[in-house]
Formats: C-alpha cells, sequence, structure tokens
C-alpha cells in the first residue's frame, strides 16, 4: 500500500484477513501497530479487519506482520507493505513523430512515462498553439488544453496553425509531473496558389 503524506494530505484504509483452525479455533487476529498511523490491535471475531489512518507527519515504510492466534496459544503469519510515496513520476516525454510540417490534419506522437513507486494513474497530452504565417509560428498563448489522441495521433489540429504538446501524469497516491515541452509541429494542408506564367519573346 503506498501512501502521499504530504501538505494537507490525509487518509485511511483497511486491512482485513481470514484465518481458520480445525480443532482449538481462532482466538484472534493481530494486526500491527504501523508507527506514525492510528489503528491496529487484536479483532477477536470475525470479519477481522483494523482501519489505519495517516496524517502529514507519518513516515512508516516497511513489511507489517499480522498474527492469527487459535485457541491453543499457536501461532501464524502474514504480511502486508506500507510505502510513503511522495515522489512525481518521472521519464515522461512528448515528441513529434515525424514532421514538423504535417499536410494532413492529424499529427502523430510519440509519448512515454514512469512511475518507479505506486504507478501511473492517469496521463493527459496538453496542447498549447499559435498561427502559422509565411513558414513561421506566431506567440504561443500560454494556455495548454488537454487533447484526446486518436491512434496515437492529434486529429483536432487545423491547417495554418502551430502545435507544441506535453505530458501531464499521475501517479497512485496523486504526485503529479509535466514533461517539457515537444518541438513545434506546422500543419498545412493547402496547397499554393497555381503559379501565374508570363512568356516573353
Amino acid at each position: 500500500l503506498y501512501y502521499n503524506a504530504q501538505g494537507s494530505n490525509t487518509a485511511s484504509f483497511d486491512v482485513s484477513a481470514t484465518s481458520s483452525d480445525a480443532q482449538s479455533g481462532i482466538q484472534k487476529l493481530t494486526f500491527p501497530t504501523v508507527s506514525g498511523m492510528s489503528g491496529g490491535g487484536d479483532d477477536s471475531s470475525s470479519p477481522y479487519s483494523t482501519t489505519y489512518t495517516w496524517d502529514t507527519t507519518t513516515t512508516a515504510t516497511g513489511t507489517q506482520t499480522v498474527t492469527a492466534t487459535n485457541g491453543a496459544g499457536a501461532t501464524a503469519t502474514s504480511t502486508f507493505t506500507v510505502t510513503k510515496d511522495t515522489t512525481a513520476p518521472t521519464g515522461q516525454t512528448v515528441d513529434l513523430a515525424g514532421g514538423p510540417w504535417y499536410t494532413t490534419a492529424s499529427v502523430p506522437l510519440t509519448t512515454s512515462s514512469s512511475d518507479g513507486e505506486s504507478g501511473v494513474a492517469t496521463t493527459q497530452v496538453q496542447r498549447d498553439s499559435a498561427t502559422l504565417s509565411a513558414g513561421s509560428c506566431g506567440t504561443f498563448s500560454g494556455s495548454w488544453s488537454t487533447v484526446t489522441l486518436s491512434s496515437g495521433a492529434d486529429s483536432t489540429v487545423a491547417s495554418g496553425n502551430c502545435y507544441r504538446y506535453r505530458l501531464k501524469i499521475s501517479d497512485n497516491v496523486g504526485n503529479q509531473a509535466t514533461s517539457s515541452s515537444s518541438a513545434d509541429a506546422t500543419v498545412d494542408t493547402t496547397a499554393p496558389i497555381a503559379p501565374s506564367l508570363t512568356a516573353t519573346e
């Protein structure tokens, strides 16, 4: 179990367990005391469970042991692990595939992201735009909007515009990171005006 103890974060999680003993029966299940969390202790009736609550002061990381005790005093154990995860994801990139000139209203992209702790939960491709004029991009607005890719491409682009992209990702406990922006994609789906010819003798 991963938890994000920073800022104003606080939350609870439940740990439940089952055990049986065909001879003397189960006397109790003992849930561990986890440093910096409330919860844990003995539970003598099925279903066996406890609720742990953590806050921003909690630092516990590691293996926690649940102990089953039968009527004769013999015990057996199982474990779960808690891990504090306050680290943003890393390795997120978004790049143009081909380009930078695109002659159809579609900009293919390659993306990657990773998280070595709780794992990547959500990935958002975001886009900024500028006007394309005489082969050059104007000033980008600085306003990033989320786009949905279709088969790995942004098919909501329009001719006569420049686009740059970035990737925003969140891990499973809410840590967020944003990639640096891609190179600028330029979209021009309009053929040039037919040449005007003059013949001279």
